[in-house]
């Protein structure tokens, strides 16, 4: 006993102990943590007996609070995002409280607020961004294209078909860079995904760009496996990238997969392209520190590491013979 109150005591996070009497939380003991954070004289010793909800509970979240006291009351543990009264104002707290004995409870106050306002602000710069940007870009490949129309100089037709190429590499970098912020702020559900079904829907979203009679798919149709609704970007984005950068005279692409073990299955996206570079290849293989030097020049590769990942798999990209690339998918099955 003596060791968990050092651990009560020590640890910097608000921690209460509370106990319901009458349907309402009353203080059993605090940590000094809980004291700072929610009092102005800093002394734990004072809040024994206290109603809880009265020191931190706005008025306007009684009825919901009274809702954890009810299931703490039955013997239910509670989480959530809520906010609390403290001396420096209303702060969003990661609540969580863990029941025993029926009637009493530790609740556990995580400040969040500072956390919860830095991603409100890149959300708005990142749409801000995203939208000028955009706009912008509108404009100069409109007034590109009318240039490139008007003139019979050569050189300026070379001038603004390079325009135009850096204009689309942009405009695609914005649409990668919103859904890499979507990715890494939605929360995934991981669910049954057939996985033949969801490399043709990807392959249907480049048909209207390329010629797909060059994909060639060896895929049990009866694979499934353990991912989430992202899963089809990835697929996408790979054959998009694997034909849009492809200067074969024919192009090509082969997608295939390994049955590696009774958890994992390996999905192979092979090209003949020109290969990616190196140093990309390093990034992700080896995670290795961006810096002015080793550094990405899309977001492409990022993506499909990033959604991978938070479906607990792994990518590894490699050289294949002289030249084109081989990009291995590790993806949990689902009966795993």
């Amino acid at each position: 006993m003596n060791k968990f109150k050092k651990l009560f005591n020590e640890i910097n996070t608000p921690i209460v102990n509370f106990e319901i009497i009458n349907n309402e939380p009353i203080i059993i003991y605090t940590n000094d943590a809980f004291a700072n954070k929610f009092t102005t004289h800093n002394n734990k010793s004072k809040l024994k007996g206290k109603r809880l909800n009265k020191i931190i509970v706005p008025d306007n979240k009684i009825y919901k609070s009274a809702h954890f006291d009810k299931r703490t009351k039955d013997g239910l543990d509670n989480k959530d995002i809520i906010e609390r009264f403290t001396p420096n104002g209303i702060r969003r707290f990661s609540y969580c409280s863990i029941s025993y004995d029926k009637n009493k409870s530790f609740a556990i106050y995580n400040d969040i607020t500072e956390k919860i306002q830095k991603e409100n602000h890149v959300k708005i710069l990142n749409r801000i961004l995203r939208h000028n940007l955009r706009n912008e870009l509108t404009v100069i490949s409109g007034l590109t294209d009318i240039i490139h129309k008007e003139t019979n100089n050569s050189t300026i037709k070379n001038y603004t078909e390079k325009i135009q190429k850096s204009t689309s590499s942009l405009e695609r970098l914005t649409e990668e860079s919103k859904t890499l912020n979507k990715v890494l702020t939605d929360t995934n559900q991981l669910k049954a995904l057939n996985l033949k079904t969801q490399i043709n829907y990807a392959i249907d979203k480049c048909r209207s760009d390329f010629n797909i009679s060059n994909i060639n798919v060896n895929i049990n149709p009866n694979t499934t496996v353990k991912s989430g609704d992202k899963l089809y970007i990835v697929l996408e984005s790979l054959i998009d990238n694997a034909l849009r950068y492809n200067n074969s005279s024919e192009p090509q692409v082969d997608i295939y997969m390994n049955d590696i073990d009774e958890k994992y299955i390996e999905l192979c996206i092979l090209d003949n392209g020109p290969g990616i570079p190196d140093r990309e290849i390093n990034l992700i293989n080896k995670n290795i520190e961006i810096s002015d030097l080793n550094h990405s020049n899309g977001l492409g590769l990022w993506l499909t590491k990033w959604i991978i990942e938070s479906y607990n798999g792994t990518v590894c990209i490699n050289k294949h013979n002289c030249c084109g690339t081989n990009v291995k998918i590790k993806l949990l099955k689902y009966n795993y």
